[in-house]
């Protein structure tokens, strides 16, 4: 009950930072189940070989390097309350979802064309090259 009362007192933007960082922190603790590597190889690694686009949108949820994964987390926190007011959605994260989600999957479609004008065609997560 006293967790309802804190949660229902959050702003929108302290809701999307605790669910963005919940999910990151959650993927970043699954790379670290030696039966999961798998699953998480053809879900969560962008890759032009791929023909799904799940990958697209789940790889932005990566990070292999908890320095990464914190510093990350770190300029989410410190962005978020301006990010959603200029959004014009600071009593409600919906648009910062699309946007969120957005963004990623176009850094990981830009990822796709320099790695085809580079010629390389390793996969990546976020923006950690795996492999």
């Amino acid at each position: 009950n006293r967790i309802m009362k804190w949660w229902m007192n959050l702003s929108a933007s302290d809701h999307f930072c605790y669910a963005i960082i919940s999910l990151n922190v959650g993927i970043f603790l699954l790379w670290r189940i030696p039966r999961l590597q798998m699953a998480m190889e053809k879900f969560f690694i962008s890759s032009t070989s791929k023909k799904s686009t799940l990958p697209l949108v789940l790889s932005g949820f990566s990070h292999i390097e908890p320095w990464h994964l914190s510093l990350n987390m770190l300029a989410l926190w410190s962005f978020a309350p301006a990010f959603l007011y200029c959004l014009g959605c600071a009593n409600s994260s919906n648009w910062a979802w699309c946007y969120y989600l957005s963004a990623g999957s176009f850094a990981s479609m830009l990822g796709y064309y320099v790695k085809a004008a580079t010629g390389s065609f390793q996969g990546s997560l976020g923006a950690v090259s795996y492999k």
